[in-house]
């Protein structure tokens, strides 16, 4: 695997190791501009749109330059720019290949059809629909996603995407896209509810819970978690309900707020995740992200030189 080098027009151009045998090219998000609105300001800009934009130029480029076409048994791997713009980009491309063929007389065949048979692309970063699985599914079928689509975790990035997790929602989303005679027994089985013992559990020494500013066990099968908010302990899930992460291993801190210029920092305590920075609210476990989900949180106490947690409600604590 060579990657693709990009020239100053950001034309990107095959290695020699790429023209002179069937070696596949690599080519992932430019790290400058985002766009035609200049260098990006925030951090934000960029992972929203400079790998996505970055990624359509290299695709464009790489077709309308007829690369492809020279180099039939090049194969090219494009990543981290996401997918829901494919299908419409590829459509735009046919199209103007119709209109505009004075302009890339070289063109013989539809831009979709070369793509799809030289370029695949990464499942990281896989568009988000907030719960509208319907859309991302369709989405995928658009794009050809059986033939295209190669997994990728981008590990060990802050977003990454956990293969556990990626693979049930796979089977999930798929098991939904079935007719409903075929989906009998495809869907994930949620477990049953545990019939959780009582009492308080044991689940590390305070020191530690001090020194690293959490402590993790495994209590009746269920990874949990403590944490310090404020000088109370509070007892925590340790799975984000977001993509799976160790919600217990990130950090307590004061919830920012701001305006365009300036940041403030709020009175709130939040437990942010430390994959994808998603914050909790470690007393209620309401995601400020994101009303729908919820982390289970627990009743903590420090006995002695330990740290205790229960899964029943004991009012005093709450």
């Amino acid at each position: 695997m060579v990657s693709l080098a990009t020239s100053e027009s950001s034309r990107p151009r095959p290695s020699s190791a790429c023209r002179s045998r069937s070696t596949p090219g690599r080519g992932d998000g430019d790290r400058g501009a985002a766009g035609g609105a200049g260098p990006v300001t925030f951090y934000i800009e960029w992972h929203t749109l400079g790998s996505a934009c970055s990624t359509m130029a290299h695709l464009v480029s790489l077709r309308v330059h007829g690369t492809l076409e020279r180099l039939p048994s090049l194969k090219v791997l494009l990543i981290e720019g996401g997918i829901a713009w494919l299908p419409g980009t590829l459509w735009r491309l046919d199209t103007n290949r119709r209109a505009l063929r004075s302009d890339t007389p070289w063109l013989e065949h539809k831009p979709s059809e070369v793509a799809r048979e030289q370029v695949r692309f990464s499942t990281q970063p896989l568009e988000h629909t907030d719960g509208h699985d319907k859309l991302l599914w369709e989405m995928l079928e658009a794009a050809g996603a059986r033939d295209v689509l190669c997994f990728a975790s981008d590990y060990p990035h802050w977003d990454f995407d956990d293969p556990a997790f990626m693979l049930k929602a796979a089977a999930r989303g798929l098991a939904r896209a079935r007719p409903a005679q075929e989906r009998r027994g495809a869907l994930w089985r949620a477990p049953r509810p545990r019939r959780h013992m009582s009492g308080w559990h044991d689940v590390g020494s305070l020191a530690d819970l001090e020194r690293d500013g959490h402590v993790v066990a495994r209590v009746e099968g269920r990874e949990v978690g403590v944490v310090a908010v404020g000088g109370e302990l509070r007892g925590v899930r340790n799975r984000c309900p977001h993509r799976g992460g160790l919600l217990c291993l990130g950090t307590v801190e004061h919830r920012v707020i701001g305006v365009p210029g300036g940041y403030d920092l709020t009175d709130q305590l939040v437990l942010r995740c430390p994959w994808h920075g998603w914050e909790f609210d470690p007393v209620t476990g309401a995601c400020l992200d994101d009303p729908a989900l919820r982390v289970a949180v627990y009743p903590a106490k420090d006995v002695g030189e330990r740290v205790s947690l229960t899964y029943e409600v004991v009012p005093s604590t709450l």
